[in-house]
């Protein structure tokens, strides 16, 4: 466990460079390359400037960008003068104290200057390596450079390629290696040790260092007419918060969050309401929020936890549009969703407080419309190495951790449900596609699946709640409680999946239920243990090439946890990972003994869920006709999976301990 980021003062950003900034990047390493090839003698080290650079180009950003002849690539000098310069310079402002001089208006915490750039291009099958050392102690020899103890300067380390153990990626004394993607920057200060290994792999590993300083560092004392000699460079950076292109880590526009609010303060229906559906009057309309967040952004005298709070401040009222009463979440105006990812990630961009900033991460990947969920999930990835399991997921290699005790609540056998069917199911073993569609597919019949799930990899991770514990402990999920979604006392809590396994699962709490839940695409290292199957992909009702992929949601709870009897206008396999569960299935046509809740507009559930909430306590006076129904049953045990074809009622019950994954599809 490595220490963390108030201590290392290493900081990964995910993806911070874009396809296309890679890209310019790679080529003019090759430019570069081809004039000065990387060899063992000069350490691989590619310099941007072949003769060294005018007084005037060490200053000044124009002369600079000419001798480095840009004109050409303005990616490259975006890249080098305001994407990379925003990093460093919330890195600075958050691991440095600001000197005195800093508050006379001279100067922006924003501002930065570059010091240094170079590419390490090691060719493949190459033997050169670096040694532990600091930045500090190499480039700033004692007596030679103007510089005191608090004068600081970070590193930003650009991955070109893949980078791993095998290709000489970065490795820190603290934290151990750092692997990276193509477009990862990782940020370090320049007195934290450091080292990378040789590339033994067959192809090229490259990277972009560039390095930035809060002032100019300079050689010898500065005379009195403030004429000063840097030690390499000393060109300022343009502020990005000056700039109109506000923007996160994450490569999110604060103008595409101006954009949203403007059009939601256009659509009426946008108006929060109260619980008496009376428009609720705000001081600020969301527009004022966003245009003050933004401000925070660009406003030297903000500080971290002000701008949090402000963009908190956006969320929030976000927050209160999806919940207005008079309609489900899901169905409140898309730029709300989309506002409220921006508005997230912003905030947790500025929270010093990881596990806070996850949950204000986790809550916009639920209630967003997925625009920003790459940049959301890239932001996950950053507060997760720095508050639990710094650069690296956690995973059963790392060593087993004692799982929580379970009482994994069994149904005792008299009170399970028998088998009691009057038709028999189909059973198929390892279908192929076509065998697969002439049994259950065409004719939309009900079949029990084997030999698939079973080769899962959370088939056999998932039992361990300590795995789920440490895989994603920490992420907020929410929890169904009462007897069923139908329950007068339905609601939901927002908690942590390790709160859940805790306070639920160990306990076998029946009221308490994960259910239905997108966990998959909130949580991509759970999504790696499951496969969608290969059915779902290859039979489809639509003649469009272009089909939506399955739906994937997460069915967690103790034995007792029930979906009480529905149907679904999706095609579903309903694949048991842990546990077992019994399903009871009725076809089509017995709808109409069957009692759908007739429609009404302000249930969600009219006709698509039955008035009969519990199976075992029917009013037969009010439906005469259920019992007999004639009906499939079964138990499906873990590494089975059931197909459920639109149109089909069932009814679902836990035996004990239960993990499924339905995959809908149309």
């Amino acid at each position: 466990m490595g220490l963390s980021e108030a201590t290392t003062k290493v900081r990964v950003v995910r993806g911070a460079l874009g396809a296309d900034a890679v890209e310019a990047l790679r080529e003019d390493a090759a430019a570069l390359s081809a004039l000065d090839p990387p060899t063992f003698e000069n350490g691989c080290v590619v310099e941007p400037l072949r003769t060294p650079p005018s007084d005037e180009a060490r200053v000044d950003r124009a002369s600079y960008c000419a001798a480095r002849d840009m004109r050409k690539n303005h990616a490259l000098e975006r890249i080098l003068f305001e994407t990379l310069p925003a990093l460093a310079a919330e890195a600075l402002r958050d691991w440095t104290t600001p000197k005195s001089h800093a508050n006379d208006g001279s100067r922006r915490e924003e501002d930065v200057y570059l010091f240094n750039e170079h590419y390490v291009v090691k060719p493949p099958s190459s033997h050169v390596s670096f040694k532990w050392h600091r930045d500090r102690d190499e480039q700033m020899p004692a007596g030679l450079v103007f510089c005191d103890d608090d004068t600081a300067y970070v590193s930003c380390w650009c991955a070109l390629d893949a980078c791993d153990e095998s290709n000489g990626c970065l490795e820190f004394r603290d934290c151990g290696p750092v692997r990276c993607a193509p477009g990862d920057v990782v940020i370090f200060d320049s007195l934290v040790e450091h080292r990378s290994g040789p590339n033994a792999t067959r192809n090229e590993r490259r990277a972009y260092y560039a390095q930035y300083s809060r002032d100019p560092i300079v050689v010898g004392s500065p005379p009195s007419d403030g004429q000063v000699l840097p030690l390499r460079l000393a060109v300022p950076c343009a502020s990005v918060a000056r700039d109109r292109q506000l923007t996160s880590r994450y490569g999110v526009q604060a103008d595409e969050a101006l954009r949203y609010a403007r059009r939601l303060q256009d659509d009426a229906s946008s108006k929060a309401v109260t619980k008496d559906g009376s428009s609720s009057s705000e001081e600020s309309s969301i527009v004022a929020l966003v245009e003050t967040a933004v401000t925070c952004l660009s406003s030297s005298q903000a500080s971290s936890t002000a701008a949090a709070a402000s963009w908190h401040r956006v969320a929030d009222a976000c927050w209160q549009i999806l919940h207005d009463p008079r309609r489900h979440w899901s169905a409140a105006p898309v730029d709300a969703r989309r506002l409220y990812e921006v508005a997230a990630l912003f905030e947790a961009a500025r929270l010093r407080d990881s596990k806070a900033a996850l949950r204000a991460l986790d809550l916009a990947l639920m209630l967003g419309d997925g625009t920003h969920r790459s940049a959301l999930l890239a932001a996950v990835e950053e507060h997760e190495a720095n508050e639990f399991s710094p650069f690296g997921a956690a995973d059963d290699e790392q060593g087993e951790s004692p799982s929580p005790q379970c009482k994994r609540r069994r149904l005792d056998d008299d009170a399970r449900r028998p088998v009691t069917g009057s038709i028999e199911l189909v059973r198929l073993r390892r279908p192929s596609i076509l065998a697969f569609g002439e049994a259950a597919f065409a004719p939309r019949m009900p079949a029990l699946v084997e030999g698939i799930v079973g080769a899962w990899p959370a088939y056999r991770k998932w039992r361990d709640l300590g795995y789920l514990r440490r895989t994603a402990g920490h992420r907020v999920v929410p929890v169904e409680r009462g007897r069923s979604y139908l329950d007068p006392t339905f609601s939901e809590e927002l908690m942590t999946l390790g709160e859940f396994v805790d306070a639920h699962l160990t306990e076998a709490d029946s009221r308490a239920y994960l259910a239905q839940h997108a966990l998959f695409d909130q949580i991509p290292r759970l999504r790696a243990d499951i496969a969608i199957p290969e059915y779902c992909c290859a039979l489809s009702d639509n003649e469009d090439d272009d089909v939506a992929p399955p739906r994937l949601n997460a069915w967690l709870g103790p034995g007792g946890t029930t979906s009480p009897l529905h149907r679904d206008r999706y095609h579903n396999l309903l694949c048991q990972v842990v546990g077992s569960k019994y399903v009871r299935l009725y076809a089509p046509d017995q709808s109409d003994v069957l009692y759908a809740r007739p429609k009404d507009g302000d249930d969600p559930h009219a006709e698509v869920s039955s008035q009969i909430v519990d199976i075992d306590d029917v009013d037969e006076a009010r439906f005469p006709l259920f019992q007999a129904a004639p009906y499939r049953d079964c138990v499906l045990n873990a590494g089975e999976m059931l197909y459920i074809p639109p149109g089909w009622w069932h009814y679902v019950e836990a035996r004990e301990l239960s993990f499924s994954v339905s995959c809908w599809w149309t």
